[in-house]
């Protein structure tokens, strides 16, 4: 719908982005959690202290419920990348423990969500994951109705801004701290090489708000990594950014 010039006036461009929804910019925004946050430094995702990992080729996903009828009927989203790294997405029916397979074949996958639950339900019963073979690249657990793993790809054509980063820590103190990095992978580069773009520690919280966004490029991976100096913890995290479609 278009804007009157007050409107546009009054709202900054992330504003109009989010509320127009135009073809070449959506928002980004990823927010994880998880109260395995071991003295092992992993990405941040629903399955931890499982070690998360993405497919090493574009595979279709067996998508299943541990509950075996409560999430039958139930829809989810699947929002990802295929073999040439373009964004896809794909919606499947769940039946219950048995896996339905999708259609497509993924390369990565950026998230899993709930869009209608199963008949007289509000949410997901039962643990869901996105599995090739043995192993899972995506998880909802209970009651959640969607992933919250701080990893993201960014799409084939398109750059990612990042313009805030907050972590917390719900058992932090003096002696206890969190060690917070984010690891980067440039899959556009012919010799791609990981590399961890920040590295800190807090205590209670971590923010930052950035004037001037991170600028991720295609087919880049992103994964928000976590640590604590003792015991196990619960830490949460939030990501916004803006998609922005490449000039042709």
């Amino acid at each position: 719908m278009p804007l009157s010039i007050n409107h546009l006036l009054a709202l900054d461009w992330k504003s109009w982005v989010c509320r127009n929804n135009p073809a070449d910019a959506s928002p980004v925004s990823i927010f994880a959690f998880s109260d395995n946050v071991t003295t092992n430094l992993r990405t941040l995702w629903d399955g931890l202290p499982v070690v998360w990992q993405h497919p090493t080729t574009a595979t279709t996903l067996s998508i299943v419920t541990t509950a075996v009828t409560a999430d039958t009927g139930g829809k989810i989203l699947i929002n990802g990348l295929d073999s040439n790294w373009n964004a896809i997405t794909e919606s499947i029916t769940l039946n219950g423990v048995t896996p339905v397979v999708t259609t497509n074949s993924f390369i990565r996958v950026n998230g899993l969500s709930m869009t209608a639950p199963a008949s007289g339900r509000t949410s997901n019963v039962g643990t869901i994951t996105a599995k090739a073979n043995s192993t899972t690249f995506a998880q909802i657990n209970p009651a959640i109705g969607r992933t919250q793993a701080g990893v993201y790809s960014v799409p084939n054509g398109y750059t990612l801004l990042i313009y805030s980063v907050d972590a917390f820590s719900g058992d932090a103190g003096q002696s206890n701290y969190v060690t917070f990095d984010v690891s980067v992978t440039p899959n556009a580069s012919p010799t791609p090489v990981t590399f961890k773009l920040l590295q800190t520690t807090f205590l209670e919280s971590f923010s930052v708000q950035r004037l001037v966004p991170q600028i991720q490029l295609q087919k880049t991976d992103i994964e928000w990594e976590f640590k604590v100096n003792s015991g196990t913890q619960t830490v949460s995290l939030i990501v916004q950014g803006m998609l922005l479609k490449n000039a042709d």
